[in-house]
């Protein structure tokens, strides 16, 4: 039970880290406007993509009370 809550605490965490940096990165866009062309930019679209698919996946995970070592290794897999 120990594990499971510190596992909540730590995707907590991460969550309002990610709410944090999402905020910095608007103030950024609003002081950078124009606009940059990269070579790799759907690529990287992509891969992101997938990323946010795998996490939201994880969060399900941990909504449905899966066992914490399932969870850890999706965590893992994100990395």
């Amino acid at each position: 039970m120990a594990e499971e809550k510190s596992l909540l605490e730590y995707v907590r965490r991460q969550a309002e880290l990610t709410q944090q940096d999402d905020k910095k990165q608007q103030a950024l866009q609003e002081a950078h406007a124009h606009a940059h062309n990269h070579p790799n930019k759907k690529k990287v679209v992509n891969r992101l993509a997938r990323i946010e698919g795998h996490v939201r996946s994880i969060k399900t995970m941990v909504d449905n009370d899966r066992d914490c070592s399932e969870v850890l290794i999706q965590i893992a897999a994100v990395r």
